[in-house]
């Protein structure tokens, strides 16, 4: 379902990375886990909430236990969550 949802990703922006963290990234996901994605393009802009809004919206009908979390490739590189998602969160391949 992962995949599935990068291809629906790539359809509406410019995805530069994509990584899995949280329960799922340690092996330590139950079945009400959430699927934690972030999600790096600089496609995201001035209008943050609706770049989540549509970030959750292609969750639909794919798997709505994916949450996303937007970021520019700025504050990936940045904010303090973006650091901890690179340390112990594995990236995932988007091609």
């Amino acid at each position: 379902s992962i995949k599935n949802y990068i291809d629906a990703l790539k359809k509406h922006f410019e995805i530069e990375s994509v990584f899995l963290f949280g329960s799922y990234a340690t092996g330590l996901a139950s079945n009400d886990s959430d699927i934690d994605l972030a999600i790096v393009s600089k496609s995201f802009g001035d209008n943050r909430f609706n770049d989540n809004v549509k970030l959750g919206k292609l969750t639909w009908g794919i798997d709505t236990r994916i949450e996303p979390i937007g970021f520019t490739p700025e504050e990936f590189e940045s904010r303090l969550l973006a650091q901890e998602i690179k340390k112990k969160g594995l990236k995932i391949p988007i091609n």
